[in-house]
Formats: C-alpha cells, sequence, structure tokens
C-alpha cells in the first residue's frame, strides 16, 4: 500500500488510546481491590459469626417469625415489639421450613456481605475510607454479627444512596429502597427522610418560586405518595397498644428538650466507640446517672458533628449528614428517651452516607471546602480507624470465648435429654427466647405473665422478677407424668427451693460481664401442703 494511502495516527488518537489503557488498568487494580477486601470480609465475619451465640434480642424476632400461623397473626404478634415488620417478614419463611435459628444468622450474613459490596464497588471513595469502613465496628460486628433488623436498614439506606448518586442513576429503584427501609427499623426513618429532602426537594427549591414548582413536580408528587404510603405500612405495624409494657423507656424521662439533650450527650458513640476513651471519662459521659456531664458530653457530640461536616466538601454532604444526625437524635428522644449503643450505629450509617454523597457530588461554585483536603482525610480516616479498632478488639473476645454460660446450659440440655419432652419453666422471660430458639422448643411456662409462649409479650402486668409459685409448679405437674424442669438466671435460695420441692440439677456461671448465670432445678410430681 502506498505511503501516502496509510492513515495518519494523530496525537489524539494516541492520546485517547493511552487513556482508555489507563482506565482499564485503573478499573482492573479496583476490581482486584474490591474482591479482596470482600472476600476478606466475608471470611471474617463468617468465623466470628461462627462462635456468636445469639441473644433474646436476636431470638425474639426468629420466634416471632417461626410462630406465628400466618402474616395476620405475625403483625398481630408484633404489636408490642415497636418495629416494622420488614425483617420479620424476611424470616417467616425460613423460619417455617427449619426451626433451627442458624438460617436467621445466615440471612443477616449476606446482607452483610452485600453492604459491604456496596461500599467497596463505591470507586470514588478513597480506597483506604473504604477498607476501614468495611471493618468498622457498626458494619462488620455490631450489624454484621448480630441478626437483627439493623444491618437490612443499612443496606437498604446505603442501596438507596447508590442509586441516587453517580452517572447512571436507578431513581425508582432507590426510591424503593427507601420505602422498604423504612419498614425495618423506626429509626431508619429520619435518614430516609434526609435522603428524601436532598435528592427530592432541596435541589427545586433554589429561588422563591421553588416551593410551588415542588409541589407541581410529578417526580416529587409520586415519590411522596410512595414514602407516605411505606410510612403508614410502618405505623400499622408497629403503633403501640394501650396495654403496651416499657418501664425501662421511662427511666429519667422529663422532658422532650431535656431527652433531646440527654440523647445528644451520648450521640458522638455512634462515631468514637465509648470504650477507646479513658475508662472514667467514658462511662462518665455515656450515661444518664451523671445529669452534670450532659451538658459537657452534648457539646461533646456538636463539636465532632461540626468537624465531621467540615470534613465533607459538599453542602449536600454536609446536608445529609447533619440533617439525619439531627432527625436520629429527636427520634430517639421522643422513643426510647436513653438511646443505647446499637441505636447509635444509625448515626454512623448517616456518616457514611454523606462519604457517598460527598464522592459522588460535583462540587458547585458556591461550595467551599471547610477543611484542607488532607485534614479532612485525615480526620475521615481517624475516626474510621477507632471505630475499626474496636470492631478488631471485640471481635476478637468473641472467637476466643470459648464456652459460655447459655451454651454450655443447652448443650447439657441436650445430652441429658431434657431439651424437648419435659415442661419446662424459665425465669426471667428475658433468657426464654435464647433457651426455646436454640433447643428448638415450643413453648415454656414463663412466670413473669403467668403465661406458657414462646417470645415475650411486653404487655402491662409482666413483672419479670416474678418467681414460680407452688401451685403453678403443682398444676404444671399434675398435667405432665415427667419432671419439671425449671431454669432460672438467678441462684433460688435454699429455703425457696424447699417450699417449691426443687432439686438443683447443674448451675452455669458467665465470666462475661454483660452474661447470664443459668441454674437448672427439677422437680418430680406436685408437692402436698397441708
Amino acid at each position: 500500500m502506498p505511503e501516502s494511502l496509510v492513515p495518519p495516527v494523530t496525537a489524539s488518537r494516541l492520546s485517547e488510546g493511552g487513556s482508555q489503557s489507563v482506565i482499564a488498568q485503573g478499573r482492573g487494580r479496583s476490581r482486584v481491590f474490591e474482591w479482596s477486601f470482600l472476600g476478606l470480609y466475608a471470611l471474617l465475619l463468617a468465623l466470628v459469626t461462627s462462635r456468636h451465640v445469639m441473644w433474646f434480642d436476636e431470638m425474639q424476632a426468629w420466634l416471632i417469625a417461626r410462630d406465628s400461623n400466618s402474616l395476620a397473626d405475625l403483625f398481630h404478634d408484633m404489636r408490642y415489639e415497636g418495629h416494622p415488620a420488614l425483617w420479620q417478614l424476611i424470616l417467616y419463611i425460613p423460619a417455617h421450613i427449619s426451626w433451627n435459628p442458624a438460617s436467621m444468622q445466615g440471612i443477616n450474613y449476606v446482607f452483610a456481605v452485600a453492604e459491604a459490596w456496596l461500599i467497596l464497588s463505591a470507586c470514588k471513595l478513597h480506597w483506604s475510607i473504604r477498607a476501614l469502613t468495611v471493618f468498622s465496628y457498626y458494619v462488620f460486628y455490631q450489624y454484621g454479627l448480630y441478626a437483627r433488623n439493623y444491618m437490612l436498614a443499612m443496606l437498604l439506606l446505603t442501596a438507596a444512596a447508590r442509586c441516587l448518586l453517580g452517572e447512571r442513576q436507578h431513581r425508582k429503584l432507590g426510591v424503593l429502597f427507601l420505602a422498604l427501609s423504612i419498614n425495618t427499623h423506626f429509626f431508619a426513618i429520619p435518614i430516609a427522610a434526609a435522603l428524601f429532602i436532598q435528592f427530592f426537594c432541596l435541589p427545586r427549591l433554589k429561588s422563591w418560586k421553588g416551593p410551588g414548582r415542588l409541589f407541581r413536580d410529578f417526580e416529587f408528587q409520586a415519590v411522596s405518595l410512595v414514602l407516605l404510603a411505606s410510612l403508614l405500612a410502618a405505623y400499622l405495624t408497629m403503633r403501640p397498644p394501650t396495654d403496651l409494657y416499657t418501664p425501662q423507656y421511662e427511666f429519667g424521662h422529663r422532658s422532650l428538650a431535656y431527652d433531646f439533650l440527654a440523647a445528644a450527650s451520648q450521640a458522638w458513640q455512634g462515631l468514637i466507640p465509648s470504650n477507646l476513651l479513658l475508662a472514667r471519662v467514658g462511662d462518665w459521659l455515656a450515661s444518664h446517672h451523671h445529669p452534670i456531664a450532659i451538658g459537657p458530653a452534648a457539646g461533646l457530640s456538636l463539636a465532632l458533628f461540626l468537624i465531621l461536616a467540615a470534613a465533607l466538601r459538599t453542602v449536600q454532604a454536609r446536608s445529609v449528614f447533619l440533617i439525619a444526625s439531627a432527625l436520629e437524635v429527636l427520634a430517639m428522644a421522643a422513643t426510647v428517651h436513653r438511646p443505647l449503643e446499637h441505636h447509635f450505629g444509625l448515626i454512623f450509617t448517616a456518616f457514611l452516607l454523606g462519604l457517598l454523597v460527598d464522592a459522588y457530588t460535583v462540587p458547585s461554585r458556591t461550595s467551599r471546602p471547610w477543611l484542607p483536603k488532607p485534614v479532612s482525610l485525615a480526620v475521615v480516616l481517624l475516626i474510621l480507624g477507632l471505630q475499626t479498632s474496636k470492631a478488631a478488639k471485640i471481635s476478637w473476645f468473641e472467637w476466643n470465648l470459648q464456652n459460655p454460660a447459655e451454651k454450655e446450659t443447652i448443650s447439657w440440655l441436650r445430652q441429658s435429654g431434657l431439651d424437648k419432652n419435659p415442661p419446662m419453666v424459665i425465669m426471667p422471660d428475658l433468657i426464654g427466647p435464647e433457651m426455646l430458639g436454640y433447643l428448638e422448643r415450643p413453648t415454656a411456662y414463663y412466670p413473669a405473665c403467668r403465661c406458657v409462649g414462646s417470645f415475650v409479650v411486653f404487655r402491662t402486668g409482666r413483672d419479670k422478677n416474678r418467681v414460680v409459685t407452688v401451685n403453678e409448679l403443682d398444676d404444671i405437674s399434675r398435667a405432665s407424668r415427667l419432671p419439671v424442669i425449671v431454669i432460672s438466671g438467678s441462684e433460688l435460695p435454699a429455703e425457696t427451693l424447699r417450699s417449691l420441692g426443687l432439686q438443683e440439677l447443674r448451675a452455669f456461671s458467665d465470666l462475661t460481664p454483660w452474661g447470664d448465670n443459668f441454674y437448672v432445678y427439677q422437680r418430680w410430681g406436685a408437692v402436698s401442703h397441708d
């Protein structure tokens, strides 16, 4: 071919080809990073999950799903739970296929791995942020290990944010995830509201004519109707009955303003794990038993939130983080009054979503970073590093916890043949779901409510400290030729044993600070009391 007919290779083509090659190599390295860390996350979480003994909060949901004969029964049985029904609905079919609660752990494990993938595949996030986030305390341990509705809430909220961000948006799918997240946990609603405000309200409020245009916008109307319908469904499943028993939420309740300040005084725990502070300082700041600490601790939370907001470069990210966090604290103050550590994971979720919005949003001309980029990255990595440190510490402890008392009790009951047939009395009732779930036993007698059941019903009149009476044991003994097995979370005095006709079989002590002790007693036949 003549030289004149050979198409010239221009510099622009060389540049374009080189850029595509660099992009392809970058994507290849990114995929290796994602799958390597995802595999490590999945492996480590599987190992720790294999050693974890599920507690009351986990088994309660499982037993409700297991022992509800229909969906109508499921909604009826959930009326004292204070949670929407999506998690129990997901458990309903697996619980009716097999009574083994390990399947619930498997479901939560799948959700946790999916959450890790959503974080690791967010390639616009700095690689170190992604790596530390998936191994943070809430993503790996508190929500990844514990089979409850919290990981499902975090997963759906993260999925909604990913669908609403980036060049290839999937807004309808994002709205669906928002609607589903509302039905996972009451504390997921504030974050869903913050995302709704950011993605469907604020962009249309750029001028004084914004409110009118907003309410005439078809997408805004459609999304509002979908989310309102989801809110209505959540309300119908978690509205509290008039005889709801919630004394634990009434402790220290004064007013909404005081409870908001008290909840804010503990909100820093969603970002800085309390046990990584000096022990006495952390306890003092985190405890509502020290009212004098509420003011300084609330100031610490506010300062921490502002520092993290300053570490975000876009107004949109700051809005999502701060609005969601403020609404979370308000929701906690209005409901539980004194939130617990696992509640604050939703504040960490708000921070995670702020990081995603920050990475996938193009800064506007009016957007100004509050901190230099290296300082911002250092602040974020410091918080995530503290989270990862606590996750590693407590996961290692869980891995080395060989024989907790509840595990030994369950194993001994099985080996002794006392797990299914003999009538069983359990007190207090809070240890019952754990026993019945692992023993795959249908029911036990709970003196706390004077009733036979599996899951705990938080109804007025429940006395968690009530001890079984002689008459109750006599009635149970007459109905069965087998000995009555009594499992107690505390040792019964010798005089009580004599009056009840009980004989101690075994005692199991737990060395962990949060563990329970278990005492197993036996009684043959009715006792005559003249």
